[in-house]
């Protein structure tokens, strides 16, 4: 799904996104980045586009106590909900 930000909102996520550890980097463009502190947290695969952000993938990630870790538990298809994830984790 793309999403269309400004060019100032998009070198502020690349910023947040170079400097997140929780972020990586899989190519020039591509970036996959866990944000476990939004509502649901979710993991998210973006790359960056001439005139905009295009989301490859985004799912939602559940905790599981016994196993002491996190798992993808449920596709995440709302771009609104996407964008406040990002948008709030860069805040």
């Amino acid at each position: 799904m793309r999403m269309r930000w400004t060019r100032e909102d998009l070198n502020a996520l690349r910023a947040f996104l170079d400097a997140c550890e929780d972020a990586q980097a899989l190519s020039e463009s591509e970036y996959v980045v866990d944000l476990y502190d939004s509502e649901p947290a979710m993991t998210v695969d973006l790359s960056f586009e001439k005139d905009g952000l295009e989301i490859l993938a985004a799912e939602e990630m559940a905790f599981d106590d016994e196993m002491d870790g996190w798992y993808m538990s449920a596709p995440v298809a709302d771009a609104a909900q996407i964008e406040r994830a990002l948008r709030a984790a860069m805040a």
